[in-house]
């Protein structure tokens, strides 16, 4: 994108204007609710995350990451959630694009684009789509993971074989991921840490709600930093300005 993304705008939760004409919807927490957090994060992974996010995934299916851009990839997961018979993913997708229709799969080019059925409208397309994929990043709070940079094909496939067997292994003894944090978690923590109760928090815009919880996240970890340089356990010279001061992004 040319321009900054403009967070007061989001903050607000009002439509978003992109660059390619194409106006996006802010959706609710109360509308995550109504489709359940495994189709919220079916939709963040199909709109969000690039081919390295899901290395493994594509592995088992005998797919190079590498050999995929961001908009292959897409087209590899909307379609498989989007014309399935459960409407929860369509409802979704209907929410942030203002469809009242569905889209349809069309020619473009070498690639695809998906049309709105109603108004005939190119709806995502390869040239907007890496905008649209910022906006919706910076709305659901995805976070990039960091990649790791392989000497040869060979290291790779023993990083992702090694990823796998431990994963197999931890499904096998039944252990789970006890740092992983769900939507339930989150609103848990609002309600606790502001003056938000239960019955109000659903009327938050999305990119509220996660401002929020990146904000209590934040705080939470500067309050640990703050007890260990008090104890002398942690030296504050060794500590970033950013790690201190818990209102930086």
């Amino acid at each position: 994108m040319k321009q900054l993304i403009n967070t007061l705008q989001i903050l607000s939760g009002g439509d978003i204007q992109l660059e390619c004409g194409l106006r996006l919807s802010h959706p609710k927490l109360e509308d995550i609710k109504d489709v359940g957090e495994d189709v919220y994060n079916s939709f963040i992974t199909t709109f969000c995350a690039d081919p390295y996010d899901l290395m493994i995934f594509l592995y088992k299916y005998e797919i190079n990451y590498e050999d995929l851009n961001e908009f292959d990839l897409f087209n590899l997961l909307f379609s498989s959630f989007y014309y399935s018979e459960d409407t929860s993913f369509r409802y979704l997708v209907g929410k942030f694009f203002k469809l009242r229709g569905i889209l349809r799969k069309t020619e473009f080019g070498n690639s695809f684009q998906y049309v709105d059925i109603i108004t005939n409208k190119s709806i995502i397309t390869p040239s907007n789509f890496h905008e649209i994929k910022l906006i919706l990043r910076e709305i659901t709070g995805y976070v990039k993971k960091p990649e790791e940079t392989f000497v040869n094909k060979t290291t790779k496939e023993m990083y992702i074989l090694d990823i796998i067997e431990t994963a197999e292994m931890d499904d096998k003894n039944g252990v789970r991921d006890e740092n992983s944090i769900t939507l339930a978690d989150l609103v848990g923590g609002v309600v606790l840490s502001t003056a938000y109760k239960y019955s109000e928090v659903w009327d938050l815009y999305l990119y509220q709600f996660h401002s929020c919880t990146r904000m209590l996240l934040r705080r939470e970890e500067y309050s640990h930093i703050m007890v260990g340089i008090y104890s002398g356990n942690i030296d504050a010279k060794k500590i970033s300005k950013d790690k201190i001061f818990w209102l930086h992004k």
